[in-house]
């Protein structure tokens, strides 16, 4: 008896294997995946110069800056926005696990207070017009209404739910 079961132990035995195995390379990717994305913040922010970072006494105006400063400032702030807009598009697409999303929101949010942010992403954001939620998300951002819309939207799911619920 137990040898006519050894095809079928075999395969359930298999089969766990697999699922562990692909667990696995499924976590590998996951972090492979976060630390691309780590790897390259390093280096946009690498390519501001240090002074345009310090958001305490520098001006918010692109225009103060010399030609050779302002093409730095703006190539590190496109790198810088195209990881952005990456991210969310991974977020979106549900790519991406929420709490990668939450160390990545929570950064671009901090980034809006660094002095050419701004001034940056209205001379940059003509070039992402082909992906109008980026650029919706980017203005709410440094509107400082990113996060009341995702809190809109949670609140907007839990209504939902509530109407199907109590229909």
């Amino acid at each position: 008896m137990i040898l006519a079961n050894t095809p079928v132990i075999s395969l359930v035995v298999a089969l766990i294997a697999l699922i562990y195995h692909i667990e696995g390379v499924k976590d590998q990717l996951k972090l492979s995946v976060f630390a691309e994305y780590t790897k390259r913040y390093g280096e946009s922010r690498r390519g501001m110069p240090f002074k345009t970072r310090q958001a305490s006494d520098a001006p918010r105006s692109l225009d103060g800056l010399d030609c050779d400063e302002r093409q730095l400032v703006l190539n590190a702030m496109r790198n810088y926005f195209n990881l952005c807009s990456e991210e969310l598009f991974l977020k979106d697409e549900k790519l991406i696990a929420g709490k990668a999303w939450k160390i990545w929101f929570t950064g671009m949010k901090d980034c809006t207070k660094e002095p050419y942010f701004s001034s940056s992403w209205k001379e940059l954001s003509t070039e992402y017009g082909g992906y109008p939620r980026f650029c919706n998300f980017m203005q709410e951002l440094i509107d400082g209404r990113a996060e009341k819309s995702v809190a809109n939207k949670i609140r907007d799911i839990f209504r939902t739910v509530h109407r199907r619920l109590h229909v």
